[in-house]
């Protein structure tokens, strides 16, 4: 079967979409590997590996992706796979790996009791395929303040975003007495162990 390979939902993956449809030929999204590098894509640095997917890109709720139909169709009372899997994520955990990797893996996070709400870059494809907006991060902001009105919150940065390639989708007027940015470069598990509730 001939495939036209496209990067993800960039705003080029059009053409390949139209030539695919054009000549009848499947699609073959490419993306950034869940575990892509020390630093964002926009520093230059490629990827250490890439997800590639038949059906459609991971982030995308509108169409089923091949990491779906694995989990929806696979054999997912395997003994041996879930211990294989179990012993991944563990590995992932305590070796501090993440998407990016630009940070020190001994840097303290801040005092737990926390909430975290997480940001994106600003037109990031996972937020427009979710027909997302800054309103939507607004929503979940309001939210985290209601459901924790005592609590301080953390907006963690985006790494780009910290790096100065791209915005992310919140700003400084969305800070106040007991919300307030976070972009220390410190692993993500020491981050996500210290919060109460995550947004």
């Amino acid at each position: 079967n001939d495939f036209i390979g496209v990067w993800g939902q960039s705003p080029k993956s059009w053409r390949g979409e139209a030539i695919a449809s054009r000549t009848s030929t499947s699609v073959l999204r490419i993306e950034d590997a869940f575990l892509r590098s020390v630093l964002p894509g926009r520093s230059r640095e490629p990827p250490l590996g890439l997800h590639i997917d038949t059906r459609g890109v991971h982030f995308d709720p509108s169409k089923t992706s091949d990491l779906e139909m694995i989990l929806q169709e696979g054999s997912l009372d395997d003994s041996a796979l879930l211990s294989r899997a179990h012993n991944c994520a563990k590995t992932v955990k305590e070796a501090h790996l993440s998407k990016y990797n630009a940070f020190d893996p001994d840097a303290p996070a801040p005092d737990g009791g926390y909430v975290l709400v997480i940001d994106q870059t600003a037109g990031d494809a996972s937020v427009t395929a979710s027909r997302a907006d800054r309103n939507t991060f607004l929503k979940m902001l309001l939210v985290a303040r209601k459901e924790h009105p005592n609590a301080q919150i953390l907006i963690k940065t985006h790494p780009e975003t910290t790096a100065g390639y791209r915005n992310g989708y919140y700003c400084n007027a969305d800070a106040s007495d007991n919300v307030a940015f976070f972009s220390d470069q410190i692993s993500p598990h020491r981050l996500l162990d210290g919060a109460i509730a995550v947004y």
